[in-house]
């Protein structure tokens, strides 16, 4: 009788290899395996995307500079840099005739808004204030002063500063006085057109 051949280790194990793939969950089992390699691969790259970009954004550097700015606006209207004021001047009373001039306490109020140094200029628009009904007077505009404070300064054509300050909100009174002519002032339409400018220092 014949005896069958013994297999060598190598040959069993070839064997058992070869039967293992035909196993029905074995293409089961390495599908999963490869979809848990992608997966772990696909983790990795977008933990590393996330930590690059918040390594960015750390880094990033973000400045802005505050430029100095002075507007002011009259009574409680629009702010500008400028403004252009027409004031009726009245008929003068009787204390105005025996000082020499006409004085208008509260003619224009102006606020200003500032974060910096400021300088308020006025300059009139007209070379007078206007001219007497019958047309032989005409009252020059250098008889006009604009004061606030008590701080006086005569107009013309060129600007002139009247006021200045420091940053932050300020209300300014200001005050016109129109020097009368000594033969006393004609009757007629007179005007004080000006033109406030502000400026930072």
């Amino acid at each position: 009788m014949r005896v069958p051949k013994r297999q060598t280790r190598r040959e069993a194990g070839t064997q058992s290899h070869r039967v293992s793939r035909r196993w029905p969950g074995y293409r089961r089992m390495v599908t999963m395996l490869r979809a848990k390699i992608a997966m772990t691969i696909a983790v990795a790259l977008i933990t590393s995307t996330v930590a690059s970009a918040a390594q960015a954004s750390v880094s990033t550097t973000v400045s802005w500079t505050i430029l100095p700015f002075a507007v002011m606006s009259l009574n409680g209207g629009p702010s500008s840099d400028e403004i252009r004021v027409n004031t009726p001047l009245p008929t003068p009373s009787a204390t105005d005739e025996a000082r020499g001039y006409l004085e208008v306490p509260d003619a224009v109020r102006l606020t200003v808004m500032s974060n910096t140094r400021w300088t308020v200029l006025v300059q009139s628009l007209s070379d007078d204030l206007g001219t007497s009904d019958d047309g032989t007077f005409t009252w020059a505009v250098d008889a006009l002063q604009v004061g606030v404070n008590g701080q006086f300064a005569a107009t013309g054509t060129q600007p002139r500063t009247i006021a200045s300050g420091g940053r932050g909100e300020h209300d300014l009174a200001v005050a016109y006085r129109a020097h009368l002519p000594a033969e006393g002032l004609p009757d007629g339409q007179y005007n004080a057109i000006l033109l406030y400018t502000i400026i930072t220092s």
